[in-house]
């Protein structure tokens, strides 16, 4: 077994301490667990971490591995990366553990967007991968289809459909704005998707089982760059609370 050389104190949120330390379904059987993680790009230190250690700080030799490392460990079902670079490494190491994703490039610099998903459980359905060229910044959303232990897939196996987004941070004072408008466009691609999915999807008992409206469920990961009290965050919370 591999030593955890990442020692971290996690904290619990509220909604899991009042409602115990597993969110189940009703029936159980369709738990899952997600982690978004910003894994910062690789290349010189910025101001903000001028105090870190040079040898903390180089990607090849200490954070990579203690990423690919945590990443093991905590085995989430549903893995979204943003600030990506060394895909090929990622991905040559979470495929040995079992892990299928995709990685979206951004235009202009060599990091990205990567959502990653256990095989064994997911069956990709259908992705879209999408840019925000303004802002030199990555999206995708991913439909994955949940597989049994009995068959990989089965008509009325469930659809889950997955966002990830870097959302851009400037310091600028026009940067509140440019940042409700990059989420406002992704949860515009958000509809069109779910819009193109339903038309995939043929089985009747699962669209009257799963949609909510005309939403399957989705989970909206990244690094929003926003605080609770910011527009986006309130933006985000006000569109997804009306799907």
């Amino acid at each position: 077994e591999k030593e955890n050389r990442v020692k971290r104190q996690w904290v619990s949120s509220e909604v899991l301490e009042k409602e115990g330390k597993e969110r189940k379904s009703e029936d159980g059987k369709d738990s899952f667990t997600v982690m978004s993680y910003n894994i910062l790009k690789t290349g010189p230190k910025s101001t903000f971490y001028s105090k870190v250690d040079n040898q903390y700080w180089n990607f090849k030799s200490y954070r990579l591995p203690n990423l690919l490392n945590e990443l093991e460990q905590l085995s989430s079902d549903i893995i979204c990366l943003q600030e990506v670079t060394s895909w090929k490494d990622i991905q040559s190491y979470m495929s040995n553990i079992g892990y299928d994703g995709m990685f979206k490039q951004n235009n202009s610099s060599e990091d990205g967007c990567a959502i990653l998903y256990k095989r064994d459980r997911y069956f990709p359905i259908y992705n879209e991968q999408i840019d925000f060229p303004a802002l030199d910044q990555v999206g995708q959303i991913l439909c994955l289809e949940t597989t049994n232990e009995d068959e990989n897939q089965n008509q009325n196996n469930p659809w889950l459909i997955i966002l990830n987004i870097h959302v851009m941070w400037s310091g600028k004072s026009n940067e509140d704005k440019l940042q409700l408008d990059q989420v406002k466009e992704m949860i515009t691609k958000l509809k069109s998707f779910q819009e193109i999915v339903k038309q995939m999807d043929k089985n009747e008992k699962r669209q009257q089982k799963m949609l909510k409206g005309d939403f399957y469920p989705f989970v909206f990961c990244g690094d929003f760059n926003s605080k609770p009290t910011g527009n986006v965050y309130k933006y985000i919370s006000k569109s997804i609370a009306s799907a």
